[in-house]
This record gives C-alpha cells, structure tokens and sequence, in this order.
C-alpha cells in the first residue's frame, strides 16, 4: 500500500509538468487565424503601438496554450499566473513520499488540491488540461487510499506495556 502511495505521490509531481491550461476549439481556430493575420500585418504596421501591443498579446496567448503548472508557478499570464506557491504541490507530494506516513498522504491531498483550486483557477475561453485533470485525479485516490490505509506501527504511540517491556 505505501509503495502505491509513493506512486501517486510521483504521478502528481509528474502532472505538474503536464499541461494544465488549453485553449477551446473556438479560441484555437481564432488564434490562428489571428496569427496569421499578424505576421500579414507585420510588415504593413511597422513600429505602430497597437500592432506591438497586439502583438505582445498574441504572444501571451501562444505561450498560455498548452501551460503546465510549472509555467503557471513562474510565468504571468496577464490575469493568469505568476504564483509561485503552486511550487508547494510537488514539493508536499516529494514530502509525503519521502515521510511515508499515513497522516501524510491524507493531508498532502488537501492540501495540494487547495493551493490549486486558489491559485490556478480561470474563466473564459480556457479548458481544463490533461495534466491539471490527472494532477486532481492522482490527488483524489491518494487521498481515499490515504483514508483507508491501516494505520503502521511508528504512527502508533508506544503503550505503557510496550514501554515497560522493552526497558
């Protein structure tokens, strides 16, 4: 049961760098043509200040399709982004592993679903990605198998018996 505790505990680290973030069929087709029509205007607009913020724009958005946890930890989306505590989902899922206590891998879940569902929420033309759903996933069964895990023997406190006898 622990092994497959420390399983999970890899698959949400390895999640974190699957993408979380992708753009609808409505916006990719938009982007595109959008895309497109920039690299037309190009040489039309010369240093305009729209075309340049338009520009820098279209830039954002091809960076934000496809983003992983990692790149919303480190980069700003323009509303998306930039929160560097998403750095604490595989490092508590490292720690629980590493621990391997079962108070551990029922705590970290909740923990790691929290700072996501804080920090990595969106609106809008945005779909959830593969990684964020198995990232929730992974964190979900970690937690029931969390809860259901027999408690070890070193989670356990010592009995006054168990104490007399091994002095």
């Amino acid at each position: 049961m622990n092994n497959f505790q420390r399983f999970l505990s890899v698959a949400v680290i390895g999640c974190f760098f699957l993408p979380w973030i992708e753009l609808d069929s409505s916006m990719s087709q938009m982007k595109a043509g959008l895309n497109e029509m920039m690299e037309m205007l190009g040489e039309l607009a010369g240093e305009s200040s729209e075309y340049k913020e338009a520009k820098a724009q279209m830039d954002l958005m091809n960076k934000m399709d496809g983003a992983s946890g990692y790149d919303l930890a480190t980069t700003r989306f323009g509303e998306i982004g930039g929160h560097s505590i998403l750095f604490m989902i595989p490092a508590l899922a490292l720690f629980a592993a590493v621990a391997n206590k079962k108070k551990g891998y029922i705590i970290y879940p909740i923990l790691c679903g929290f700072c996501i569902f804080i920090n990595a929420t969106y609106t809008g033309p945005i779909e959830t990605g593969a990684g964020l759903l198995l990232t929730y996933g992974s964190l979900g069964i970690a937690f029931v198998v969390g809860c259901v895990m027999p408690k070890d023997a070193t989670d356990e406190e010592p009995t006054d018996e168990e104490t007399k006898a091994s002095d």
